[in-house]
């Protein structure tokens, strides 16, 4: 699972620092999500929801087209998204339109986050503490196995969810588009072939 890049400034510095000064028992106490938290969230979730339908759109109106190439030809209904990602960006684009597919690539990173991770609120600050317990996913990030009981955590300001959404809401409205003129592209293709 790709996991956001994690970025170093003073501030996230001193809410790592929170973290590392509390245990994993004390997390408990630290306040749940209020609703707003729960609304961001759940925002991000279902519009990546939207923009997953659309890759599968796209890359089974390339493949029923005879436009997708090995690996993905002929897999498209077993493809996990990150790899129907590959193959949409595989096609041909506009150097703009695939700046935008490799953003959607990206900020996936943070849907993964608030989806797979549990989270609390710090305290005493406008922030989120996201914490999973998956020895995968740790190995994947670090490459080693975690100590047994180790606890993988990030943190992440609630502006910076804030500004991912509005990011993806934009991104999300640009595959829709995007998708109902490639399927018409590829109909055409199939159609003149």
């Amino acid at each position: 699972m790709a996991l956001p890049k994690s970025t170093d400034t003073p501030r996230l510095r001193y809410l790592h620092a929170l973290v590392q000064s509390a245990t994993e028992g004390g997390w408990a106490d630290w306040p749940m999500l209020n609703d707003r938290d729960y609304t961001q969230i759940g925002k991000i979730v279902v519009l990546y929801s939207y923009i997953d339908v659309n890759i599968r759109r796209i890359v089974e109106a390339a493949e029923n087209a005879g436009c997708l190439n090995a690996p993905w030809k002929g897999s498209v209904r077993k493809l996990r998204i990150g790899e129907a990602e590959e193959a949409v960006l595989s096609l041909d684009w506009s150097e703009s339109n695939e700046q935008v597919l490799k953003h959607i690539a990206d900020r996936r990173a943070t849907r993964n986050l608030i989806a797979h991770f549990a989270v609390r609120r710090f305290p005493n600050d406008d922030a989120y503490l996201f914490f999973t317990k998956s020895d995968r996913d740790y190995k994947q990030l670090y490459g080693v196995d975690p100590e047994p009981g180790m606890v993988m955590t990030a943190v992440m300001e609630c502006a910076q969810i804030n500004d991912a959404f509005k990011h993806i809401q934009a991104l999300q409205l640009w595959i829709s588009k995007a998708t109902a003129e490639a399927e018409k592209l590829f109909i055409n293709l199939k159609l003149n072939i």
